[in-house]
């Protein structure tokens, strides 16, 4: 019997106050934003496309839209995006033969291909699946000019979507 346990940390500075936090919308989505000193963090949480019954292409790709028109709103790039939450209906079925996870991660991959990822690297990520159709994506992205210190993990027990074989990812 192997027991497990999964953290993810996110830390605040004590000197965080209440009047560092504003709520900001686009459209119908909200999302939060942290300030202080000369960092800016941003929170987006459960953005959706408009029809849930569209293809996951066509949901990936208005989604990403949405990440990018707030990402430039908060006068941030893509390469400060640290870390995101990708809810994929029907993960493995496949639409035209190609998987939706397979889908959602061509245009992923075309959006983060715009930066250089001269800071963080790569955001860390996470795909769970659902049973309902549709996708949900959130997301943390950090702007920061001075020693804020990020430190990326790989889990070595865990294979790297880049590594997967093309039997995982049809299409």
């Amino acid at each position: 019997n192997r027991e497990g346990m999964s953290v993810e940390v996110h830390y605040f500075p004590a000197s965080l106050s209440l009047g560092s936090l504003s709520y900001k919308n686009h459209g119908k989505d909200r999302y939060i934003i942290f300030e202080w000193n000369d960092t800016k963090i941003i929170v987006v949480e459960g953005l959706r496309a408009h029809t849930q019954s569209d293809s996951i292409t066509t949901q990936s790709e208005e989604i990403f839209q949405k990440i990018k028109t707030i990402l430039s709103k908060e006068s941030m790039y893509h390469h400060e995006v640290l870390r995101q939450w990708n809810y994929i209906g029907k993960i493995t079925a496949l639409d035209n033969g190609i998987q939706n996870y397979q889908a959602f991660n061509d245009v992923r991959d075309r959006f983060y291909a715009k930066t250089n990822w001269k800071k963080y690297g790569y955001p860390a990520a996470t795909a769970v699946g659902m049973e309902i159709n549709g996708l949900i994506v959130s997301l943390i992205a950090i702007s920061c000019e001075s020693t804020f210190k990020i430190i990326p993990l790989d889990n070595p027990l865990q294979i790297a979507p880049k590594h997967y074989s093309p039997s995982l990812l049809p299409g």
